[in-house]
Parts: structure tokens; sequence; C-alpha cells
């Protein structure tokens, strides 16, 4: 069984994830990581995530996200990070529920938009004319269908690291005394 972290851009899923994998010592994966590998075989090209989807657009880049999610049924007892879109396909979320145990990183709102807006380089879906606006209308197109997946869902707010991470290896322990 495989634990699966999703949420907002920045909410520390590849943190957490990274954190968790190394406590329980099983292995890792970003989505986003698989994606831009994918990427790589099918055109020799190496690039990031952003920008993969500034190149081929938003439905080629949700496609080839698509083949990564399907990638997952062949991966076993791993932390796995979800870009914070894959959820968002709701092709995906029957693929992730039998890959593994989604769990929800809720983040507040402010926190997010801190750590985005820190960033050397915004997101590929902020507007660039219009970042703070486009980042309201994302978050709260996004909200609702985090809310509403299956999940268990993992306050990060006003804890510390170790013990989000002791959350999150508490689940890990559930799921594997009790079974999915």
């Amino acid at each position: 069984m495989n634990i699966m972290l999703f949420g907002f851009k920045s909410c520390g899923k590849t943190y957490y994830g990274l954190k968790l994998a190394k406590k329980l010592k099983i292995p890792f994966f970003d989505t986003d990581q698989l994606l831009e590998n994918l990427y790589f075989v099918k055109t020799n090209e190496k690039l990031k995530c952003p920008q993969i989807h500034d190149k081929i657009g938003e439905a080629s880049f949700r496609a080839l996200e698509r083949d990564v999610i399907s990638s997952l049924q062949n991966i076993h007892e791993a932390v796995i990070s979800l870009g914070g879109g894959a959820v968002i396909d709701r092709k995906n979320i029957p693929i992730l529920e039998e890959s593994g145990t989604l769990l929800y990183l809720d983040t507040p709102k402010e926190t997010i938009k801190k750590r985005i807006f820190s960033q050397k380089t915004l997101p590929t879906f902020l507007d660039p004319d219009a970042p703070e606006d486009s980042f309201e209308r994302i978050y709260q197109e996004r909200l609702p269908v985090y809310e509403t997946i299956s999940a268990d869902k993992i306050a990060t707010d006003s804890k510390s690291d170790q013990e989000v991470i002791d959350l999150l290896a508490s689940k890990w322990e559930e799921i594997n005394s009790h079974g999915k």
C-alpha cells in the first residue's frame, strides 16, 4: 500500500513526503518528477513541469500526467507526492484510490500564498499580469475538489514539521495494520 499526499502547490507534499519516506525507510516518488522523466523519454528534452506545461499546453500536460498516474499502479509500499492538479482530473481518482491511500495536506491559504509568492518564479497557473487575482481564482476552484475527495485530512497549521511527520507515520501504521 502507498501513501499519496495531495493538496495545493506549496502545501508541503514533497517536503513532508521525503521526510516521511526517510523515517519509514521506504521509497519516495514525486509525480511531477515522474512526469518530467516521462516527457524526457518521449521527447529527449529535459524540462521542468512549468516549462513542459508552457510548451505543450494544459490538455497535453494533463494527458501526460494521466499516464504518470496510471504508472503508480506498479509502485508498492512508497510515499508518493502528487502534483497539485493531479486530483483535479476526476478520471485519476479511481486509479489513485486503487494505488494507495490518499492523504490531503490541509494547509492554510495564507501559508500557501506566502510560499508561492516568495519563490523566484511564479507557477504557470498564475496570470503574470494579475497573479494575486489568479491565485484566488485557482484556490477557490480547487478547494472544493480537494475537500470532496475521500481522504484523511492532515492539518499542517499550528504543527511543527515533526508533528506532521508523526501524524503521517501514524497513518502509515494504521493503514498497514488494518489494510486499506
